[in-house]
C-alpha cells in the first residue's frame, strides 16, 4: 500500500551482453586468445582443430569458449559463449544472434544440402560431409528459414534425441518453402557419428 520498492540487483554479465548494441563492437580479436585449458581441449577430443578453424577463443577470466558468429555477408555479428564453469548456464549469447548464420561450408563435396544441427560442434563435424549450421539451440526463425531457403536443394534436421518434436517442426518451415527436408534421429549427438547419410 505505501508502494514501497527495492532495486533489482542485475548480474554483471547480463549488463555486458545488453551494452553490445552494434556489429562494430565485436571482433575475433575481441572473442578472447588462442590459449586453451586442458577441458577444452579433452571436451572437444579430435575435434579441437576445427573450432581453432572456426575462430574460436578462450576467455580465462570467465571460463568460456567463445564462438564467433557470422551474417551471410561474413561479418561477425554476434557471439556465443560455452561456459566451462558449472555455476552458469551452459551458452551466453551477445549480439544479433537473429542475423547470425554460422554456416561451416563443406571443403570437398556437394552444396546442395544443409544439415542444420543444435550446437556449433556438430556442425563442424557434419560440415566435412556436407553444408552445416548450428541452430543455436532448438528453434529456427522464419527469417532464418527464409534467407536460407534459396541458398540449397534439401535441408536435414539432426538435433538432440530429446528434441525429436522441435527437429520436426523446424523441417516443416523448410517444406512450406519447397525444400525436400527431413529430420535425422539418433542417440547420440550428431558430433559422435562420422559418416551417415
Amino acid at each position: 500500500g505505501c508502494h514501497f520498492t527495492t532495486r533489482r540487483t542485475t548480474s554483471a554479465f547480463v549488463i555486458e551482453r545488453d551494452s553490445v548494441t552494434n556489429e562494430s563492437s565485436i571482433s575475433e580479436s575481441s572473442c578472447g586468445s588462442l590459449e586453451f585449458p586442458a577441458s577444452v581441449t579433452e571436451w572437444a577430443g579430435p575435434h579441437f582443430e576445427k573450432l581453432l578453424r572456426f575462430g574460436c577463443r578462450w576467455q580465462s577470466s570467465r571460463q568460456q569458449l567463445v564462438y564467433p558468429l557470422r551474417n551471410l555477408e561474413g561479418t561477425i555479428v554476434a557471439t556465443q559463449a560455452r561456459n566451462f564453469n558449472q555455476s552458469r548456464s551452459k551458452y551466453f549469447n551477445v549480439g544479433e544472434t537473429d542475423k547470425a548464420f554460422p554456416i561451416v561450408k563443406c571443403p570437398n563435396g556437394s552444396h546442395s544440402r544443409l544439415v542444420i544441427t543444435e550446437d556449433i560442434l556438430s556442425s563442424l563435424v557434419i560440415g566435412e560431409q556436407c553444408d552445416a549450421m548450428a541452430a543455436l539451440g532448438t528453434n529456427l526463425s522464419h527469417y532464418k528459414v527464409s534467407r536460407l531457403a534459396p541458398l540449397y536443394q534439401s535441408v536435414r534436421v539432426w538435433l538432440d534425441s530429446d528434441k525429436w518434436k522441435e527437429s520436426m517442426n523446424i523441417a516443416d518451415a523448410f517444406k512450406w518453402m519447397g525444400l525436400s527436408a527431413k529430420s535425422v534421429y539418433s542417440e547420440l549427438d550428431p558430433r559422435y557419428y562420422r559418416d551417415w547419410e
